[in-house]
């Protein structure tokens, strides 16, 4: 088998994300750290709910890393119904500091996990793959 189909065939398996940030260098240091991690493929990234919500129809992503404040005024609450774009995406909340009420929040509205933007790499991966082994795609819910 030639290199290029085994990695074209490791991109097929890869979990596919999708990076929502209203910070285009944050967006940018997060798609850069993702293209090293092995197993991972940034599919989309947009600045704006509007345009993540259309990425998410396009590319339907295993993933969604999310600042919160992209949703705008009504923050979270706006999840549900922006998932509704890609049902079975998981949507990875990243937040500014460290808030159990942030994290109890982000899950009440549909977030499978949070994890703080000054949080080191390998922590930001481990919540990832656990947020991918803990939810087969089968089992994931539609909110309507």
């Amino acid at each position: 088998m030639r290199a290029g189909c085994r990695h074209g065939e490791a991109q097929r398996r890869a979990i596919t994300v999708a990076v929502a940030d209203r910070h285009a260098l944050v967006r940018r240091a997060l798609i850069d750290l993702i293209g090293f991690e092995p197993g991972f493929s940034v599919v989309a990234q947009a600045g704006s709910a509007e345009m993540i919500a259309q990425q998410l129809r396009r590319t339907r992503p295993r993933l969604l890393l999310l600042e919160p404040a992209l949703l705008g005024g009504r923050g979270l609450v706006g999840l549900p119904r922006l998932l509704l774009s890609s049902p079975r995406t998981s949507a990875v909340v990243l937040a500014d500091e460290e808030s159990p009420a942030l994290e109890r929040h982000a899950e009440g509205c549909g977030a499978a996990a949070s994890v703080v933007k000054h949080a080191p790499p390998e922590e930001l991966f481990a919540t990832l793959r656990r947020v991918v082994a803990a939810t087969p795609v089968a089992a994931l819910r539609v909110v309507a």
